[in-house]
């Protein structure tokens, strides 16, 4: 039982250090992405940055945070009132952001008026069905139903 305890130990970090890896990755390439393919002021670029930065690393960060965490635990911590109110602008920022990403790959791949607008629909639809979804768990987690 205490060579699995280490082995589960040692999964864990491995686990926390190809996360935190890929989150420096991810950011890295968001910031080069910013400052290659958009064209504007420097402050429109750095905000870009920053959006990205704060998205990803928010979202990575809780993962890292309680990875193999036991249930009570992660449930305790989203029940604190700073870090609900944080996870619901992170959820309503990615269903916004998931939101508009997919209708610019409808407007780009979707051939026909018709068609095109009934995939916008179903894809606003499902991008707020999701957020929704997500902000009534965190309220729910938060208000301790």
């Amino acid at each position: 039982s205490r060579t699995t305890a280490i082995n589960d130990e040692r999964d864990r970090d491995l686990s926390r250090g190809w996360i935190i890896g890929l989150t420096v990755a991810c950011l890295a390439l968001s910031a080069w992405l910013s400052v290659e393919f958009v064209s504007g002021t420097p402050k429109q670029v750095a905000e870009q940055i920053i959006d990205q930065c704060r998205t990803i690393g928010a979202g990575n960060f809780l993962a890292v945070l309680h990875w193999g965490a036991p249930y009570d635990e992660v449930r305790a911590y989203f029940a604190q009132p700073v870090v609900a109110v944080l996870i619901l602008a992170l959820i309503i920022s990615a269903a916004i952001h998931m939101r508009i990403g997919l209708k610019e790959i409808i407007e780009d791949y979707v051939q026909g008026e018709g068609a095109r607008v009934i995939a916008i629909l179903l894809a606003t639809f499902f991008a707020a069905g999701v957020g929704l979804a997500s902000v009534v768990a965190i309220l729910k987690i938060g208000l301790g139903s």
